[in-house]
């Protein structure tokens, strides 16, 4: 087994990991806008926040181990900067994206005076 195929590996495994964290996340903030209660919407809250560790742990090990690849082949070239601005892009949306998103039910959670998200009533049940 060469050097290569060992960070393709882990560079297929950071890939996966990685749309796995985003695909959780939006899992998680689709359950929000059906939270009926407090007590739901922190519980998904607590999967969104943590879910992110793991997708900036992919995104990471998918940057190492790009750049391995890239330094072991001595290549550059068009498509790299393609495939590295790509993921910089996806990274920005879905950061903004959740941020925004999460932002207005976390204002709600940390201010329990307020008990409607998006004009729906909470209970506390």
């Amino acid at each position: 087994m060469t050097y290569y195929s060992i960070i393709l590996f882990v560079h297929i495994g950071g890939a996966l990991g990685f749309f796995v964290a985003l695909g959780v996340e939006w899992i998680s903030i689709r359950q929000l806008r059906g939270a009926a209660t407090v007590e739901h919407v922190r519980e998904w809250l607590r999967v969104a926040t943590g879910v992110r560790r793991l997708g900036m742990a992919a995104m990471l090990t998918l940057l190492v181990s790009g750049f391995g690849m890239m330094a072991l082949t001595h290549s550059s070239g068009a498509w790299l900067m393609v495939a590295f601005g790509s993921l910089i892009l996806l990274s920005v949306l879905a950061v903004t994206l959740s941020f925004k998103r999460i932002g207005v039910r976390v204002h709600h959670i940390v201010n329990p005076e307020c008990n409607s998200i998006d004009g729906k009533r909470l209970t506390t049940s």
